[in-house]
């Protein structure tokens, strides 16, 4: 059947954090605690997925028969599909890196949110940096014209008490 959303979940987290069992490993499935053993049943499911996915539906009842014959599952794979378990366990965790790898981002909703509000202080920041940057440079420019202002005051102050004098020294003469 098809792969639940939880199920998605856990095995797209597993990849992450390079937590997958390798196949022989989940034969001891009943040592595992409850995550683990949820995620080997989940890459159990996945790998008859792959199989169908990649061989057809008719592959599973060939597998099974030439397992039964060879007295084991991977006798019957090798016999069936020519693929020792290092290559089947390699092509499996090739199809599993390339469809779930960042499933777990946009399935858990926990972790969305939480790259959402990640995603929103990281720009809250970047603004108030900018908007501090702009109120520095207005006040640093305010200070500037004050500065100017005051120079040319000086200047229409000083031309005027240039020009008085010059006056009183034309009548005094």
């Amino acid at each position: 059947g098809e792969l639940s959303t939880a199920e998605q979940v856990v095995i797209s987290r597993a990849i992450f954090v390079n937590g997958l069992f390798s196949l022989k490993a989940i034969d001891s499935v009943n040592s595992f605690g409850a995550y683990r053993a949820e995620a080997a049943y989940t890459q159990s499911h996945l790998a008859v997925l792959f199989l169908i996915d990649k061989y057809g539906m008719s592959v599973l009842p060939t597998v099974l028969s030439a397992g039964s014959a060879a007295g084991n599952f991977w006798g019957g794979m090798n016999a069936a599909l020519v693929l020792s378990p290092k290559e089947f366990e390699l092509a499996y965790k090739i199809y599993l890196n390339e469809k779930y790898h960042f499933v777990f981002i946009f399935a858990d909703g926990y972790l969305f949110w939480v790259g959402i509000v990640v995603l929103f202080l990281v720009g809250l920041i970047i603004t108030l940096k900018k908007n501090k940057k702009r109120r520095e440079k207005l006040e640093r420019q305010e200070e500037q014209d004050d500065l100017e202002r005051q120079r040319q005051k000086e200047q229409t102050e000083n031309n005027k008490a240039i020009n008085e004098a010059d006056g009183r020294s034309e009548e005094n003469l």
